[in-house]
């Protein structure tokens, strides 16, 4: 197996596991909004000057009203959906009466919330990427929005062009805000509530920049209900946190795609424009698609172990802490395994060091093996590895992956040499929402190092709150 395809099927266990659904949260509160985007959508269709957002801004005024005063959110976010209820009253109360004024009521509320949802901590470098592809989108929507102004405009427009102008500014602002919030991820449990407000925002000044007629209408309705859909799926999960999933980069691509269909729909209808236009195009989209293999490589890479190809303690640990989480809302229990290699320096001091790589990859190959898609295996170090097993039916299961992974090592060649490998193994098993990450890490390490003690043959104990010397282990 290369070295490549190992990065992957790691970062790909990741992207499979981090955020798996909640089978006990119901569905009904997003089923009714999605059933009432549908008849809204219909009366906006058939009907162009009836209030079709009214339901659904009812709706998402009560679930934002409810997000603002839930107690268990931090203050910041606590604030931003305030400002989203605000909002929300502004489609209920104004909307039928001055659509104009309620577009730029709104745009300034959802930009407040989106300057109150905290943003996750960043080194200096990603914060200057991320503000860069922000600022690419921005400049994207500067010609969208600049282009659909001026298309509304007389052919002198006079003193009606400044007007137009200040009236984009809280638009643009709004786009670069939801554009470092989707691209940079928000702390705490907000981050797929924020990505529907992002996109509601986006149908939002689509629909503000489109002439009139019932594509406006329609891309109203469409904004509401995402917006709306935020804000009850935001009180659907409260308390548990998530990690950000990447999935914002496609933004700056979308821009680039969005420009270049507008500049070929533009374009005077002569060969050598037309060319020139089509070719800059096509070659753009080329770029776009080689960055983005580049990126999802380095991302596989950053995230896995660069000799074994196993995932790396970061993952691991963000992994785990996201098991954690799910499997408390689940009601199942998540396992822990902590693993040291037995004799691993003497193999290094006597083979040398190219042997004792070759002795960690031939184990991280057993442990892939063994755990197969049942869990995610992981050197957190030197000769140590970890296993998570997430979504366990019952505590039996991670004894019996022990077992599995202490029978699966023997004697191996590596160099010319017949090497055994032994490792000593601790378990610790969290019933639904009973350890953290940490717990869960160091009882795993203290049951880990009581089997170390019991000498250099592969063994295998589980954590147990009282550490008796004639407490049983396996081999």
């Amino acid at each position: 197996m290369s070295t490549r395809t190992r990065h992957t099927q790691a970062a790909r266990f990741a992207r499979h596991h981090h955020d798996g659904p909640d089978h006990r949260a119901g569905h009904g509160p997003l089923l009714a909004v999605g059933l009432l985007t549908l008849g809204a959508m219909l009366v906006a269709g058939l009907v162009p000057g009836l209030p079709a957002v009214l339901p659904l801004g009812i709706v998402g005024l009560v679930a934002a009203v409810r997000a603002a005063r839930e107690p268990i959110l931090p203050i910041r976010l606590r604030q931003a959906w305030a400002a989203m209820a605000a909002a929300f009253v502004a489609l209920v109360a104004a909307g039928p009466l001055v659509p104009a004024v309620t577009h730029v009521v709104v745009v300034v509320l959802l930009l407040v919330a989106f300057q109150r949802f905290p943003l996750l901590p960043a080194h200096r470098h990603t914060r200057s990427t991320t503000a860069l592809d922000a600022t690419i989108v921005l400049v994207g929507g500067v010609m969208l929005l600049g282009w659909a102004a001026a298309a509304r405009l007389p052919n002198s427009p006079g003193p009606a062009l400044l007007p137009a102008l200040a009236a984009l500014l809280p638009a643009l602002v709004l786009l670069f805000a939801v554009a470092l919030a989707v691209l940079r991820g928000v702390d705490g449990t907000a981050q797929r509530p924020v990505r529907l407000l992002g996109a509601g925002a986006l149908i939002l000044l689509l629909a503000g920049a489109l002439p009139g007629g019932r594509l406006p209408a329609l891309a109203g309705v469409a904004a509401t209900a995402l917006l709306a859909i935020a804000a009850v799926d935001q009180r659907r999960h409260p308390p548990p946190p998530v990690r950000h999933h990447d999935t914002g980069r496609y933004l700056p691509l979308g821009a680039v795609a969005l420009i270049h269909g507008l500049l070929l729909s533009t374009t005077p209808p002569f060969l050598p424009w037309t060319g020139l236009v089509l070719g800059g195009t096509v070659l753009s989209g080329l770029l776009l698609a080689r960055q983005d293999l580049v990126r999802r490589d380095h991302d596989e890479q950053a995230l896995t172990d660069r000799l074994t190809g196993l995932a790396d303690r970061s993952l691991f640990a963000a992994a785990t802490t996201q098991a954690l989480s799910h499997d408390a809302r689940t009601g199942r229990p998540t396992a822990v395994l902590m693993i040291d290699l037995n004799g691993f320096r003497g193999v290094n001091d006597t083979l040398g060091q190219h042997a004792g790589d070759l002795v960690l990859t031939e184990f991280a190959e057993v442990l892939r093996r063994t755990v197969g898609g049942h869990g995610l295996p992981a050197r957190t170090g030197g000769d140590e590895f970890a296993v998570l097993l997430p979504g366990l039916d019952q505590a039996a299961g991670a004894y019996e992956m022990a077992g599995r992974v202490a029978a699966a090592l023997g004697p191996v060649l590596i160099a010319g040499t017949l090497v055994t490998l032994a490792a000593a193994i601790g378990v610790a098993v969290s019933a639904p929402g009973e350890l953290d990450y940490d717990t869960a890490v160091q009882r795993a390490g203290n049951a880990m190092r009581r089997a170390k003690a019991a000498g250099t043959a592969t063994r295998w104990a589980v954590w147990s709150p009282v550490e008796a010397p004639d407490q049983p282990l396996a081999a």
